[in-house]
């Protein structure tokens, strides 16, 4: 993932471009945000970037000496200038340091996406150029690696690097994934890793939704006792499975490594198998027959979609149905355990469920208490209710950041008279109607009320005092003396001066 730095000197300008700007569609991350060219060399000194957008003339460093210093230091990174103005005069300087790009403010959002997904595969052709600058950083290799698998959108250019740099930095010859969970005690990735390493093995581990997924890099095939080693370091957990794919003699089968693990997993779940299976033992036509079999196996998916569209009837529904199901072939208690353990596991995960009840120690610490079909219904109804209060809830706490950005730059700027949203989303470079209307959905009111009502508040805090003025309380609250007393008589029922003399005899 490329790494972005933003120097610029107004705040509301700044966090926009920090908070606004969707920068995972090109694949790059901000790292820091300055307000100054001097705190973006401070910051340089110690860490690293790929680009950095900066503005050209600010205090305590401008955007030249920013540049020059990253010409002399940094030259491998990408500079894109951004500026009110198109200041023909900085030209010279401006390819002297070597700067990429040049952005006019306003800035459109689309504009400087495009300029930076330039400055990223100008980056790419000079990772081509240098050997050892192409290959990509462990962090950067995860990340790649996981939204490969897990079938995500990956840049094409991205993957080949990843690519890249599994064949030539560590040396890949032969590998095979396998996924692994534990159930009952979270399994320690860094102890994993450690006993590993601690084996002689190359690994590298990345972490796929609920599952803990692993690369191992040797040329021998893996036997049973490897992994049975792995599964007495966790011994403290009620149950672990594992499951392990095919070897594979390329960066780019390690999709089909990965699939063949899970299926591997799978097979194990369906048969409620403890421990270690491997694809390669699994009998393949019994394993499309459970497959088909939808009594054995719970779509999640579906559930997911239930509970983000607000169908709770429908979740109910399915969950009956599906008890219905495995109690008509006489599937075991445990089995139907299993199969609702992994299902809120995944809900909680996929919809961001964070609420201490559904913790996965929690959840089956319940479950094992379960003895019977009713039991288990009466279960998953509650814990699907919960989730989807729980969904709903954070649906109507969802603010949008545009929304609390500009509501932020208010709230400091209370003092302005005149201040309008109209000229605040002039400043954020969007359209007046839709911040109004978006304002307006995520709060309940219209700006210009919840302004005047904040206004409001923020006067009879200040009325409490019997030395305050009238005149100074205008200005604090950004309004105008005769506006003011017409606004505070109509939603207070009293003039600022009665209101004030009351609260004084109240306090008296």
């Amino acid at each position: 993932m490329f790494e972005v730095v933003i120097v610029e000197d107004k705040k509301i300008t700044r966090e926009g471009l920090v908070q606004l700007i969707d920068w995972t569609s090109i694949n790059a991350r901000v790292i820091g945000a300055f307000d100054s060219g001097q705190a973006a060399i401070e910051f340089l000194r110690h860490n690293n970037a790929h680009i950095v957008i900066t503005d050209i003339e600010m205090e305590n460093g401008t955007g030249m000496e920013l540049s020059a210093f990253i010409h002399e230091h940094m030259p491998a990174v990408k500079i894109i200038i951004i500026s009110a103005y198109e200041r023909f005069s900085y030209a010279h300087q401006a390819i002297q340091y070597g700067v990429f790009s040049y952005v006019l403010k306003p800035i459109a959002d689309k504009e400087l996406l495009d300029r930076v997904a330039d400055a990223t595969h100008q980056i790419m052709k000079d990772r081509e150029a240098h050997a050892l600058a192409s290959l990509m950083t462990l962090q950067e290799l995860s990340t790649t690696l996981e939204a490969h698998l897990m079938n995500r959108a990956v840049d094409p250019s991205m993957l080949e690097q990843a690519f890249e740099t599994l064949q030539n930095k560590l040396d890949f010859t032969r590998a095979t994934m396998f996924v692994i969970r534990g159930y009952g005690e979270r399994i320690s990735m860094p102890k994993l890793k450690e006993e590993i390493i601690r084996s002689g093995k190359k690994i590298m581990l990345l972490q796929c939704g609920t599952l803990l997924a692993g690369i191992i890099f040797d040329d021998k095939k893996l036997d049973k006792r490897y992994f049975e080693n792995l599964y007495h370091i966790f011994k403290f957990s009620k149950k672990i499975r594992i499951g392990v794919g095919i070897q594979v003699h390329h960066p780019a089968q390690l999709k089909e490594s990965y699939t063949s693990a899970l299926h591997a997993y799978r097979y194990g779940f369906l048969h409620s198998l403890d421990m270690i299976t491997f694809y390669e033992r699994i009998d393949e036509d019994l394993y499309v027959e459970k497959k088909k079999d939808h009594t054995l196996y719970m779509d999640t998916s579906y559930l997911i979609k239930c509970v983000e569209a607000e169908w709770d009837d429908e979740a109910e529904t399915y969950i009956n149905t599906m008890l219905a199901k495995w109690k008509a072939v006489n599937s075991n208690i445990t089995h139907m355990i299993n199969q609702c353990s992994d299902s809120i596991s995944r809900l909680t995960t996929e919809l961001s469920i964070h609420a201490d009840t559904l913790a996965p120690e929690h959840v089956l610490a319940e479950l094992e208490l379960i003895t019977c079909l009713a039991e288990l219904r009466s279960y998953m109804k509650d814990k699907l209710k919960l989730i989807s209060d729980e969904v709903k809830k954070h649906k109507s706490q969802k603010i949008r950041p545009i929304v609390k950005l500009a509501l932020s730059y208010s709230l400091e700027h209370i003092e302005e008279v005149g201040m309008s949203l109209k000229s605040i989303a002039s400043e954020l470079n969007t359209s007046y109607v839709y911040l109004s209307k978006a304002f307006k959905e995520d709060y309940q009111v219209g700006y210009t009320e919840y302004m005047n009502l904040y206004r409001i508040e923020l006067a009879k805090k200040l009325l409490s005092s019997p030395h305050a003025k009238i005149s100074e309380i205008c200005t604090r609250v950004g309004l105008e003396q005769k506006n003011f007393y017409v606004l505070f008589k109509k939603h207070v029922g009293k003039t600022p001066k009665e209101y004030q003399n009351k609260h004084i005899l109240n306090v008296i």
